[in-house]
């Protein structure tokens, strides 16, 4: 593993929410997956963390109804020492459906 290069060593689901309030404490910076109804955004959440069925995926258009929360630990390796990183994605809802 270069310095370069992070490798996602934990995953977890974390919430869904609908609402602000249910969101988990912000104490870790977030990066959310926006796009159209069913272009994979579960899918390539499953494929960085190298598990199937962390978020569900389906065929149908639109199934993602909620805005999912996973927890992530990264590292990589700097001059010989492992440096770590917790982060969330975040899998939102697609749009455009009609």
């Amino acid at each position: 593993m270069s310095k370069e290069n992070w490798d996602i060593i934990r995953a977890k689901y974390v919430a869904s929410a609908v609402r602000a309030d249910q969101y988990p404490p912000l104490r870790m910076i977030e990066a959310a997956f926006i796009g159209r109804s069913n272009v994979g955004k579960s899918s390539l959440i499953n494929s960085l963390c190298r598990r199937n069925g962390l978020a569900r995926v389906s065929a149908t258009p639109g199934k993602t109804q909620t805005i999912n929360f996973y927890e992530l630990e990264a590292k990589r390796v700097d001059v010989g020492l492992d440096v770590r990183a917790k982060f969330y994605l975040v899998d939102l809802p697609g749009y455009g459906l009609s």
